[in-house]
């Protein structure tokens, strides 16, 4: 958990989520935005990214009183408890499948 790639990651995936907070209401929110292709591109890289940082926290140790965990099945457990389904509703592309929802109105 103190690995410096992880560290940089995190501190990447905190950007990224607040890009997309920034942009996908507006996306949502005003038919006159039009997203751009490099965007829906980066979003896509985004998508990418997410999942990836799923597939991490499957190999990155935690703290448990003060102790750092590194044993693989108690990392997948206590991911899967806890914040698992949280990362994979987030990977989830919701703007496209609200936006095509819209369009197809």
């Amino acid at each position: 958990p103190y690995d410096r790639f992880r560290r940089i990651f995190d501190a990447a995936t905190v950007v990224w989520v607040l890009v997309l907070v920034y942009f996908i209401p507006i996306e949502i929110g005003f038919s006159w935005y039009e997203t751009p292709s490099a965007q829906k591109v980066f979003y896509g890289i985004l998508d990418f990214w997410f999942a990836m940082d799923i597939i991490l926290n499957f190999r990155t140790g935690y703290l448990h009183h003060g102790t750092v965990v590194m044993d693989q099945k108690r990392i997948a457990s206590n991911y899967i408890s806890t914040w698992f389904l949280v990362d994979v509703l987030g990977t989830v592309p919701f703007e496209q499948l609200i936006s095509g929802h819209v369009q197809n109105r």
